[in-house]
């Protein structure tokens, strides 16, 4: 017996024609490419239609409220009346007194300018309060992160 004979072996699988196969699977995966495609154009055909529908929904219910005085627009922000407080109070048949303590956007000082602190409802003002430090700190960060990038830094939260 010989140790030095060795046998070796390869086995090759090789479809020279597979009946046009492999051209109909491309031609398919293309087909569910296109498909795909459309589809999302036409979703967001879709979602830009309902958006429209749903402005101009919110745009007449506002313009309804202003129209019966149930809602004002305060510094840019839309706020409940007095009138309309006292409309819910009534309707949860609570104290319209203590609805307005709490909850009134009527301004303490007519001619003042219309800020958090010139506020009467104890709770609107705590409410514009954290609004307008929450803008604040959040224009506080954007001007962070604005020179971070021009000093080729990034600004990382840590939680």
């Amino acid at each position: 017996m010989s140790l030095h004979n060795w046998n070796a072996g390869v086995f090759l699988n090789w479809t020279l024609f597979d009946g046009f196969g492999t051209r109909n699977r491309i031609a398919g995966i293309r087909s569910r490419e296109t498909q795909s495609e459309w589809e999302q154009s036409e979703f967001e055909s879709l979602l830009e239609v309902e958006i429209r529908a749903a402005t101009a929904a919110w745009r007449g219910a506002l313009a309804a409220l202003e129209e019966a005085a149930l809602a004002n627009r305060v510094s840019g922000r839309i706020v409940l009346s007095d009138r309309g407080l006292t409309l819910l109070a009534r309707r949860d048949r609570s104290a319209v007194h203590l609805a307005f303590k709490r909850w009134s956007a009527e301004p303490l000082d007519p001619h003042g300018p219309p800020a958090w602190r010139n506020v009467s409802g104890r709770r609107s003002r705590q409410l514009l309060r954290t609004i307008d430090h929450t803008a604040a700190v959040h224009g506080f960060v954007a001007a962070l992160a604005g020179q971070a990038r021009d000093d080729g830094c990034e600004v990382e939260q840590l939680d």
